[in-house]
């Protein structure tokens, strides 16, 4: 067992330490409004007891859609016999700002089931009315 591990994990409610309560047996030593306990409370298996250490803030700012056009004036498409011509281009997925470490905060949940980003996309576009 490491040093850090006895030294760097929390021992009782709201402690700040890097790493979670280590426990024997998978017993805590509080009870379950965090109050210390003199005795044992058994709580879920090795591969089931949940712990706060993974988890961090998800908040985010996201530029999900962005489109830039023109229209062209009635006097320019006149002379090529045009109602109307508008060009433009558009982006989804252009920009997310987080300091969140995972791909997507949006997803939410376990990672592992969403371990793709949302692709960016980029389209050019042409409207012509005749």
């Amino acid at each position: 067992m490491s040093n850090e591990l006895l030294t760097n994990s929390w021992k009782k409610a709201g402690d700040h330490a890097k790493l979670p309560q280590v426990v024997s047996q998978v017993e805590y030593f509080y009870d379950d409004q965090g109050n210390a306990s003199a005795d044992p409370v058994p709580y879920g298996s090795d591969n089931t007891t949940p712990s706060s250490m993974y988890l961090e803030k998800g908040d985010y700012f996201r530029l999900r859609n962005m489109q830039l056009g023109y229209t062209f004036p009635g006097r320019v498409i006149n002379k090529v016999s045009l109602q109307s011509l508008r060009i433009y281009v558009s982006g989804n997925n252009l920009l997310t700002i987080t300091k969140f470490k995972g791909y997507d905060p949006e997803a939410g949940g376990f990672q592992l089931f969403n371990p793709l980003p949302q692709s960016r996309s980029f389209m050019l576009g042409i409207n012509v009315n005749f």
